[in-house]
């Protein structure tokens, strides 16, 4: 039985930055300059700030800009002081979002989590100024409130601060006891590499004609879900979601690296494959495959999923997404022995939300509709294809259907 923490922030805990999510910049502002606050960390924390609002406005992804108004007479950036103004290159651009805020967490007093609802966000990608207070309550609040949090850490800096007992803490240890305690429950923290992804940020892709490049802009010409589409995503496994995955073999297991790059995998196994265990856990078998390991690398860089179970003949499919891990734990793998064989390795997945997708896709496609399918031969065969593809000298298509066939006749566990 697995079991585990069921509290928001491990359900709700970090999607990479790489996502669609919306950057907030919180107090990137010139009376963080004043000598008044000591010594500083991260003294490049603005020109990466700046590469990631290039980064997500060269996509046309959500960005809020944070400016604290602070109401302490002698703070640099009370309004109307040249303290409170945004440092250059974070004013912001038309159609971003501006908050001013009075406290620490930029929700509290705020228009924000409002303003990312109706961007159709779930997702939010904080960086700025300071690591242990505004950015750190605003990461522990946007968890609260079911966001997935990613903090962009080398992006972000605080100052250094005298203990109570007068001992001097830098603030590079504040800012790193700070992130490790985020990063342990309340969110995903990457460096700013990682956040835009070093190759999009060299060679970004120009967008096709007539692309749409704001959730803004898709809600004008995609009206809002129903009230029955958003009431139907719950955040856990019910009844229902159990005896769908207890009659599934197949599940297609969407996963993402670091860099950004996504990856969709399939796995099968006879019905019921995938065990479930209580509400909130499900573990998934890993059987010999091609050894490329793609979801399991990206399981442990990342920790995200997104699964698709599929029950043959039903148009309906079932959408599960959570946090999940690489297991090696036998108490869990012993019950998924097959033909005496216990697989080496599992996906253990905490389950964030889980609902049922209408079969209009499958109507469409006629899958299970045997009159639909394609005559045999109407493809080549997989030794044809593959012998095409990699270019080996000496691979000939007869060999390696052979060794195809006998792969799939003494090789599946």
């Amino acid at each position: 039985m697995i079991t585990g923490a069921t509290d928001p922030a491990s359900a709700t805990r970090g999607a990479a930055a790489t996502e669609p999510s919306a950057l907030v910049a919180i107090d990137l502002q010139a009376g963080f300059d004043d000598p008044v606050w000591g010594a500083r960390n991260n003294l490049d924390a603005e020109a990466r700030g700046l590469r990631l609002l290039a980064h997500w406005r060269a996509r046309g992804w959500p960005v809020v800009i944070v400016r604290h108004d602070s109401t302490e007479p002698r703070s640099p950036l009370r309004p109307g002081q040249a303290g409170n103004q945004l440092k250059p290159g974070f004013e912001p651009l038309s159609g971003e979002h501006l908050v001013a805020k009075h406290v620490h967490s930029a929700f509290i007093g705020t228009d924000l989590e409002r303003w990312l609802r109706e961007q159709g966000m779930n997702a939010v990608t904080l960086f700025g100024i300071a690591t242990d207070q505004c950015v750190s309550t605003t990461t522990r609040m946007a968890n609260d409130l079911g966001f997935r949090v990613t903090v962009v850490q080398d992006a972000c800096a605080c100052f250094g601060q005298t203990s109570p007992d007068g001992g001097l803490l830098s603030a590079d240890q504040i800012h790193r006891a700070h992130i490790t305690t985020l990063a342990t429950e309340f969110a995903h923290v990457v460096s700013t590499d990682e956040a835009v992804g070093a190759s999009a940020a060299a060679s970004p892709v120009e967008p096709p004609p007539g692309a749409i490049t704001s959730v803004a802009g898709l809600r004008e010409l995609v009206s809002p879900p129903s009230e029955l589409v958003r009431k139907k995503v719950i955040d856990r496994l019910d009844d229902h979601a159990r005896a769908f995955i207890a009659k599934s073999p197949m599940v297609m297991i969407g996963t993402h690296g670091p860099d950004g790059q996504v990856d969709v995998s399939p796995r099968g196994d006879p019905p019921g494959f995938v065990h479930t265990h209580g509400d909130h856990w499900m573990l998934i078998p890993e059987r010999p495959g091609n050894r490329r390991a793609d979801t399991l690398r990206n399981v442990i860089d990342t920790g995200e999923v997104g699964m698709l179970f599929m029950v043959p003949g039903m148009p309906e499919t079932l959408r599960v997404n959570g946090r999940a891990w690489v297991t090696t734990a036998p108490e869990l793998l012993a019950p998924m022995t097959v033909e005496g064989k216990v697989p080496q390795l599992g996906i253990a997945v905490r389950v964030r939300e889980s609902y049922l997708h209408c079969g209009r896709c499958m109507h469409r496609s006629q899958l299970w509709a045997p009159a639909t399918w394609p005559v045999p031969g109407a493809l080549p065969p997989l030794a044809r294809m593959l012998v095409d593809q990699v270019n080996i000298p000496g691979l000939e298509v007869d060999v390696l259907a052979e060794l195809l066939d006998e792969m799939y006749a003494k090789e599946l566990y």
